[in-house]
């Protein structure tokens, strides 16, 4: 990221690995994702864990550190599972579609640049720091990154993962609330 380090390098709630504790935090996310889908919350495999998690760990909580080959071959899977999607052909068959992607993704990254400079002001976090909080990407990849550029890992997975569950718990009922609209526009 343009040789920028932050000066927050992450410190793990947990440091050691403890087998009992990382069933018992298996079992109360698990838990949690039974009752939101009890309550019929989209998502409730992400979205349980998650609030469980996040309940714990800021009440100073940690059950157990995963092992670094866990940790290791977890951002290994990540980087396969975005990979196999995208063959040869793909790149060949649809250079118009990815222009336009390039195009969209760099615009989106300048406003997210801009309003993590923003924020940053606003909320007297680090510029790198709320950059990154604020840049498009899924939570494990951007915490990833803030962790290894010293940026603030914990409020880097705090935003990305409230923006998450605000995607999930909105998507729905904003989709049903522009079905009329659609359908009057003759596109639904």
């Amino acid at each position: 990221m343009a040789g920028v380090r932050g000066v927050d390098p992450y410190a793990p709630a947990a440091v050691a690995f403890d087998l009992v504790g990382v069933v018992l935090l298996g079992a109360l996310s698990a838990g949690g994702a039974v009752v939101l889908a009890r309550l019929g919350v989209p998502n409730e495999w992400m979205l349980g864990p998650l609030l469980v998690t996040a309940a714990i760990t800021a009440q100073g909580i940690g059950f157990s550190a995963l092992p670094v080959a866990v940790i290791n071959a977890g951002q290994l899977l990540i980087g396969v599972a975005l990979g196999v999607r995208f063959a040869p052909e793909f790149f060949r068959a649809a250079p118009r579609y990815l222009a336009a992607v390039a195009l969209v993704t760099l615009v989106y990254l300048g406003l997210s640049a801009l309003f993590g400079w923003w924020l940053a002001g606003v909320a007297m976090l680090a510029v790198p720091t709320a950059i990154v909080a604020t840049t498009p990407g899924g939570i494990g990849e951007m915490a990833i990154t803030a962790k290894e550029l010293q940026l603030g890992a914990p409020v880097v997975s705090a935003f990305h993962s409230i923006r998450m569950a605000a995607v999930v718990l909105t998507v729905g009922p904003v989709f049903r609330m522009m079905g009329p609209l659609l359908a009057r526009s003759g596109r639904g």
